[in-house]
């Protein structure tokens, strides 16, 4: 894993990322996976999608993006439906709102469950899809309330109570406020059904050390997922009611239940 530039503005640490992943899709791929973008931002925050386009723009005007290559090939409109099972992409708990109350135990990580997200390309209006059997997570976006050092420490495992199994651990660079990690090599951290999250908050509520931020608000519907345990023997699982932590994931990670039409577009 390795921390992206500091001087880089969120958005554009979002931008440089999601360009990335783009760069080999077909063009189907592309439009599918530009749906999921506007979607975590908000189907109806107008003004985030506008802050991003224009973003996008800039960085490639100023020559900090290339163009993207035209692969794949349009779809034409069929006069039946076909249904595309699509890949989620992303999911997103809070709001974006943070809300500093710590809610961590000393000692014990706090974080998300990862069980279901929210799915753009699920339907019109996107809908609540379970997370993959066989999934893969390429991206994390933390946002952190306190940084005691330069570093924080970071699990995923796969499984939500007791019996989980980690997935990695590492003590990784970040700052306060919101850190965007990329899991570079072999096509991510490998993730199997429902999994964890967290950061390890060595002086839990004491209001130092290391503290993910908290948000009370949810989004899309999806409720709150907050959870705290011992990251090391997988045991004292507490849910934390109304809170969901601010650590995002991103990767190959919800299965679409909901078919939907293909649409007609053109190659970029």
């Amino acid at each position: 894993m390795g921390t992206a530039q500091a001087e880089l503005s969120s958005i554009q640490k979002r931008v440089i990322a999601d360009h990335a992943s783009m760069e080999d899709m077909t063009a189907d791929q592309r439009r599918d996976f530009r749906k999921q973008i506007f979607g975590s931002l908000g189907n109806t925050n107008k003004v985030a999608q506008r802050i991003y386009n224009r973003a996008h723009k800039a960085m490639i005007e100023a020559n900090m993006l290339p163009k993207l290559s035209a692969v794949g090939k349009p779809t034409a409109i069929k006069k039946t439906n076909v249904a595309n099972r699509a890949i989620g992409t992303s999911i997103q708990y809070d709001s974006g709102t943070v809300e500093m109350t710590n809610q961590g135990l000393v000692s014990q990580s706090f974080g998300n469950k990862f069980n279901t997200g929210w799915n753009p390309n699920a339907g019109a209006s996107g809908a609540l899809n379970p997370v993959l059997a066989t999934g893969s997570v390429t991206m994390l976006t933390i946002n952190m309330a306190n940084v005691s050092s330069s570093n924080a420490f970071i699990t995923i495992a796969n499984g939500t109570g007791v019996g989980a199994s980690l997935v990695t651990s590492a003590n990784l660079g970040m700052t306060t406020g919101t850190n965007t990690i990329s899991v570079t090599g072999g096509g991510g951290l490998p993730t199997a059904g429902p999994f964890l999250g967290a950061i390890w908050q060595n002086l839990g509520g004491t209001g130092s050390g290391d503290i993910v931020a908290i948000a009370t608000g949810t989004t899309n519907g999806q409720g709150y997922h907050g959870v705290t345990f011992n990251d090391q023997v997988f045991l004292d699982f507490v849910d934390v009611t109304g809170r969901n932590a601010m650590f995002r994931v991103q990767g190959s990670l919800l299965a679409d239940t909901v078919p939907v039409e293909l649409m007609n577009f053109s190659v970029e």
